[in-house]
């Protein structure tokens, strides 16, 4: 196998098991969440207000060496003089190396753990500048080891294959949400009343599980909370934390679930004229954001549900219109193509869309679906093949194409699917958002498209500003055309010696081996680019824009994938090891077969 920075850690030591008496209460009764529909994507009326919210910023060490903290967080611990086995833990940073392998995303996640102890302890990190009444949701991802022996990649129950007879520590996980905002008053005291918890989670073993919470803002400030709690005092008490979120999902005005008023259909202003049959329209400036802020987020396409004319376009071949049958959300949606007529078919629809130069975030996000008469071909469809097809492709200002969003593909989706595309790299940069579908005489092919949406989001604090200033990207050069302008090369690769495997046997290896790009040269986009083995097993990337200097890491395992600001990580959900122990060679591929790079590796030792 090529183990890209696998890792392990095996220390040895005695068994012992330390069992205490009942549960200690948690202190704070669950509280149920208010009532509503199950949030998404769609509902966000916010970007993720938490400052380091991914741990990548920076780590303080506080009083000793036992407390190293995550930058905007802060340390908390409750003692329990009645639980002789409850000791104040230990923080530390989390780092993605030897022997570490429990960080999600990025290089660096939070640890908070002790030995031989309980504890009751997590991080809080206190928020301001929150609309009163809104309705908020604080989410984090989470991973125990827990055990009695000192094999890293288990903990076990009891009779576990390498640690018979043994058991984890009955290690509880949950998050929570204070919407008066107060913060602990001193460290080892009971925490505040009144904090909304998520369910207590006892299943993080080994694995990375989401916790989720959610609560209604009674204070323009809030305070969030991570909290570990193992009942039994085994070796090894440890809890991983990475990847935190909190934003505004409903304003306080909104009711639950939102309504929308009755209308009919609204017809689309007159198409632009243009050449057949790619049209180059004529550009339409964007409609300016109402009420941008100075920080926080706003939405970049006002009319994205169609529930109004707004400031979309259509092409010269028709076939496009509003529609009140099939709404994805509120009560109008966007059909494009149906039969082809004889001169064949293009149905297109556009907005335009400027990313302002300072912001930290922007995203691309919709509902489609698409359909098809006859068999449908989901992989992307080369130039020169036939042009029935559906997609969805961000453009220059002036209509030149930069990405898609949807390749070109003829699709049945059977229900509607949701879209999300970063499109940070694109700062100061106006876009157009093309819907598109084309056909030969005689066939027949649709796209329905509804919550078009570009969030856009500026940092919350002066110094994240200053440092995204200076991040400001040229016009993407996509890559797609032989792999032109790209420049990557392969980060941290090393090799094991051959029929050997440094983790215990009940270690999954997939879990830890991955191999990491960077891109040295200009923008590039590797939506529909493979990766593949000499075996020829091979992962297609989804879509991923590499800014100059950006990492991808494709993991061989399975687990959640993650497309943050610098670095973005990708699961090949495999059940065996892709690289070879005895040499192999690593190949990334355009999405035309184009051989863009190599890394050739033996083991010669």
């Amino acid at each position: 196998m090529l183990n890209v920075m696998r890792r392990v850690a095996l220390v040895g030591g005695a068994l012992l098991l330390l069992a205490v008496g009942a549960w200690p209460a948690w202190g704070d009764t669950p509280t149920p969440a208010p009532d509503g529909p199950t949030p998404g994507a769609a509902m966000s009326l916010g970007g993720n207000l938490l400052v380091n919210p991914n741990f990548e910023d920076g780590f303080s060490q506080r009083e000793d060496g036992a407390v190293n903290v995550a930058l905007g967080w802060k340390p908390w611990y409750v003692m329990d003089a009645r639980n002789e086995y409850a000791r104040r833990p230990e923080w530390s940073r989390e780092f993605l190396g030897l022997p570490s392998i429990r960080v999600l995303h990025g290089d660096f996640g939070q640890k908070v753990f002790n030995s031989w102890a309980v504890h009751d302890a997590g991080i809080y990190q206190t928020v301001t500048d929150v609309p009163i009444g809104a309705t908020l949701e604080f989410s984090v991802w989470v991973q125990v080891w827990s055990s009695e022996c000192d094999n890293i990649c288990i903990s076990p129950a009891d009779g576990a294959q390498g640690c018979r007879g043994l058991t984890n520590g009955d290690y509880a996980v949950m998050i929570g949400i204070d919407p008066q905002g107060r913060a602990p008053t001193a460290r080892g005291v009971a925490l505040p009343d009144g904090i909304v918890w998520s369910e207590a989670r006892t299943d993080a073993y080994d694995r990375w599980v989401q916790l989720t919470v959610r609560a209604i803002a009674q204070s323009d400030t809030v305070t969030v909370y991570t909290r570990s709690k193992p009942r039994i005092a085994v070796k090894h008490n440890d809890s991983y934390w990475d990847t935190a979120d909190l934003r505004v999902i409903g304003s306080p005005t909104d009711a639950w679930p939102p309504t929308v008023a009755p209308r009919p259909a609204v017809p689309l202003p007159p198409p632009t004229v243009g050449p057949a049959p790619g049209p180059t329209p004529t550009v339409v400036p964007p409609t300016p954001a109402p009420d941008t802020p100075a920080k926080g987020c706003w939405e970049g396409i006002p009319d994205g549900g169609f529930e109004s004319a707004g400031d979309w376009r259509v092409g010269p071949g028709g076939m496009v219109e509003v529609s009140t049958v099939r709404a994805k959300e509120g009560q109008s949606a966007l059909r494009l193509g149906g039969p082809a007529p004889a001169t064949g078919m293009l149905a297109e629809a556009w907005h335009d869309v400027t990313i302002p130069a300072d912001v930290n975030r922007a995203t691309l996000r919709f509902w489609v679906r698409r359909s098809a008469d006859g068999p449908d071909s989901p992989a992307p469809i080369a130039a020169g093949q036939p042009l029935s097809r559906q997609s969805v492709a961000v453009e220059m200002g002036d209509g030149s194409p930069i990405a898609y969003a949807l390749r070109p593909a003829r699709v049945n989706d059977g229900d509607w699917q949701r879209v999300e595309m970063d499109l940070t790299s694109y700062r100061g940069q106006t876009l157009r958002v093309r819907f598109q579908v084309t056909g030969t005489p005689g066939d027949t092919l649709r796209m329905e498209v509804d919550g078009v949406s570009v969030e856009m989001c500026r940092p919350n604090n002066a110094r994240d500003r200053a440092k995204q200033a200076a991040t400001i990207l040229p016009r993407v050069n996509d890559g797609q055309q032989g792999g032109r302008g790209v420049r990557l090369g392969w980060l941290r690769a090393s090799q094991t010696q051959p029929g050997t495997n440094p983790f215990p046997d009940e270690c999954n290896a997939t879990a830890f081996e991955f191999v990491e790009l960077e891109n040295f040269g200009p923008p590039v986009n590797l939506d529909g680019w493979t990766l593949s083995d000499a075996a020829g097993n091979s992962y297609t990337l989804p879509y991923v824009t590499l800014a100059p200097g950006y990492r991808v890491r494709v993991w061989t395992g399975a687990g959640p994938d993650f497309v943050g600001p610098t670095i973005a990580d990708f699961h090949a959900g495999l059940d065996s090891e892709m690289w070879s122990d005895h040499g192999d060679t690593v190949t990334l591929r355009d999405p035309y077969g184009n051989v863009v790079t190599q890394y050739r590796y033996a083991w010669d030792r």
